[in-house]
């Protein structure tokens, strides 16, 4: 094996890894009660809360509280654009070592996403006590791995042109 095969076998693997990892934490964090679901919300919602409003910490409990469930949407929202944007882009990366159609390998990783996503919402979480299956969390999940494959898409498409304009200067 050549040193580039052996790179890219190794950089395979990686992706791979990663992978998997981003897998566990989507399906563990699935896998929580509504009830510990909501107290990790709460604990990086407080965090939010701490970095964005004035005083926080200076606020009595219940005004904190009041605080804290202004931001609980906007961070479990967050928390599925992060979890499924990081898989997206692995994914694309991953595919993006093997030669074949740059829109086959965009598309596998959404395609890829997708799947991920209606089994974490539909099976994973439909089934653990406190917890729904919403719709709205798979379009949501989507949509934070269309952003982020669409962002290393235009850097590939980007790199691409250079590399012609350099290739074309010479």
């Amino acid at each position: 094996m050549n040193k580039k095969d052996l790179r890219l076998l190794i950089i395979r693997i990686v992706l791979g890894c990663l992978i998997l990892l981003n897998l566990f934490a989507i399906f563990r964090f699935s896998s929580q009660t509504g009830t510990v679901s909501e107290q990790t919300s709460a604990q990086i919602s407080d965090i939010v809360a701490d970095a964005v409003v004035d005083d926080y910490q200076e606020k009595d409990e219940p005004e904190k509280i009041e605080i804290r469930k202004s931001f609980d949407l906007m961070v479990r929202k967050t928390a599925h654009l992060l979890e499924f944007g990081a898989l997206g882009s692995l994914i694309f990366l991953l595919l993006l070592t093997w030669k074949i159609h740059l829109g086959f390998q965009y598309a596998g990783a959404l395609f890829s996403v997708l799947i991920v996503a209606v089994i974490d919402e539909m099976l994973l979480q439909g089934a653990v006590d406190g917890r729904a299956a919403l719709w709205q969390d798979v379009l949501i999940d989507l949509i934070g791995a269309a952003v982020c494959c669409t962002v290393i898409l235009l850097i590939v498409l980007l790199a691409r042109v250079f590399k012609k304009l350099k290739m074309g200067a010479h």
